[in-house]
């Protein structure tokens, strides 16, 4: 019987963010950015995982199963959202990113899918090191960098994606994300 791609994907996500939570506690030097920025990718993974859960119709306990760890929105109050995508502004106020989540939850309540929820996340992970873009004493400049090459590979993909499948310029504008230059 061959694995289900999206119980592994959830599986080497749980493990990634296990051992990306270990590291930083080891890690006495490491920059502020750093830590708010996988603890936003933590918490981007598990509000797109409730909300893609209950999209497949599933319930909470089985998003519970899904869930990764070092977000700062707890996994019980998350499971909320499965059935409700609603109840997700409310956990999100007065996070750094709660207008980004407030944006790409308008979007999937338009039906648009969960793409731009995705893109809103992902810019505010990038907006992290966009603000230490200049530090001349710190390693923040290096993975902001780092980060933007990334962001620039997925882009150039993206658009030959969207060219081979004749995708309006329309729908590929609205997945683009935001680049480290911008």
């Amino acid at each position: 019987v061959a694995p289900e791609p999206f119980r592994v994907d959830s599986l080497l996500d749980k493990l990634m963010y296990d051992i990306i939570a270990r590291r930083l506690a080891d890690a006495e030097d490491c920059p502020d950015a750093v830590r708010r920025y996988f603890s936003a990718r933590a918490d981007a993974t598990n509000m797109l995982i409730a909300l893609r859960v209950g999209a497949m119709g599933q319930d909470a306990d089985f998003a519970q199963r899904l869930f990764v760890t070092g977000g700062t929105i707890a996994p019980d109050a998350l499971g909320a959202v499965v059935a409700e995508p609603g109840k997700l502004l409310p956990l999100v106020r007065y996070q750094p990113f709660e207008a980004h989540v407030r944006r790409g939850l308008e979007f999937f309540e338009q039906g648009e899918g969960l793409a731009p929820m995705e893109k809103q996340l992902e810019d505010y992970g990038l907006s992290i090191f966009r603000a230490h873009r200049y530090d001349t004493d710190s390693i923040l400049p290096l993975v902001g960098y780092l980060l933007a090459r990334e962001r620039e590979a997925s882009a150039v993909r993206l658009v030959v994606t969207a060219k081979a499948a004749k995708v309006s310029e329309d729908a590929l504008s609205k997945r683009m994300r935001r680049l480290y230059m911008d």
